[in-house]
């Protein structure tokens, strides 16, 4: 970590946007001279090294870290500025500071921003199938056989006239109109008893006397 100060421009003052605070110094990168490769990777070993989670570093200090650079708050300071480049298991890092009093110093802290459920998901790698060729089967073409057409031998119905029937004619008889005999009522027949007959004579014999 001694060439990591030639990589950064330490400063009191932000002097670009680019500038990241750490305590009471800014960082910036030194951009005209490109940070090197070497120096951002031998920051992930250090972080490998000593952390089996990159989620550990989240809420850590300057106070927290200096002991991996034996003490040293500059070197410290550079280290977490040197985080905010790097993304290191889909994980990346800002540098929060905190000032607690206008006496008191501003209180940097590493803030680790992780993956979404979406990101953390693995893809599996693609395997592409074997491009089988096709093979082209030989087209056989079946050979063409007419069949001979045969006519058929148009025969004629004899045409049979079926015979007239005449139906006989038959003259209606004429019957005679019967009269039914008249029936005259018969005049009912009175029956006259004996005993009103002998009071008829009794009464035919009052009379006769009465007129003599």
């Amino acid at each position: 970590m001694k060439n990591l100060a030639n990589n950064f421009v330490l400063s009191r003052a932000k002097i670009s946007n680019s500038s990241i605070q750490v305590g009471d110094l800014y960082i910036t990168p030194n951009f005209d001279e490109n940070i090197s490769d070497e120096i951002l990777s031998e920051v992930e070993s250090i972080v490998r090294k000593n952390f089996t989670n990159v989620r550990q570093l989240n809420g850590k200090s300057v106070k927290n870290l200096r002991h991996l650079f034996e003490d040293n708050v500059k070197t410290t300071q550079f280290f977490m500025g040197a985080l905010t480049l790097l993304t290191i298991d889909k994980c990346k890092f800002y540098v929060v500071n905190n000032k607690t009093g206008i006496l008191m110093p501003t209180i940097s802290v590493l803030e680790v921003q992780f993956p979404t459920a979406e990101e953390e998901k693995v893809e599996a790698p693609v395997v592409e199938a074997p491009v089988v060729e096709e093979v082209e089967a030989p087209v056989v073409e079946a050979p063409v056989v007419e069949a001979p057409v045969v006519e058929a031998p148009v025969v004629e119905a004899p045409v049979v006239e079926a015979p007239v029937v005449e139906a006989p004619v038959v003259e209606a008889v004429k019957t005679e109109e019967t009269k039914a005999p008249v029936v005259k009522p018969t005049k009912p027949t009175k029956v006259v008893t004996k005993n009103v007959a002998d009071a008829q004579k009794q009464n035919a014999a009052k009379i006769e006397e009465s007129l003599k």
